[in-house]
């Protein structure tokens, strides 16, 4: 029941996690980050965030529910590397 709730609360802040990303994305002008450099991104842009295993999940769920615009895979070196599809929106 606890983790119910707590994947609950993570699915509640996926809008607001959503935004950021898209933010960062954009201000790069990039469509490729390492996923360890999105997510401090994400933690440096939102100073409620304080738990980055938190924001590691948020992000997870984010490539389950929306692979069409977020998406990760292994680099060469190790790096797990997020790519940002431009031009697609959730629906």
């Amino acid at each position: 029941y606890a983790d119910q709730v707590q994947r609950q609360k993570l699915i509640s802040c996926l809008p607001s996690t959503f935004d950021i990303i898209f933010l960062i994305y954009q201000s790069r002008q990039r469509t490729v980050l390492t996923k360890e450099e999105l997510i401090h991104k994400i933690i440096e842009s939102n100073p409620k965030i304080v738990d980055k295993g938190e924001v590691e999940e948020q992000v997870r769920l984010l490539l389950e529910f929306v692979p069409e615009w977020i998406s990760e895979k292994t680099a060469r070196n190790g790096d797990v590397l997020c790519w940002h599809q431009y031009g697609t929106e959730p629906v």
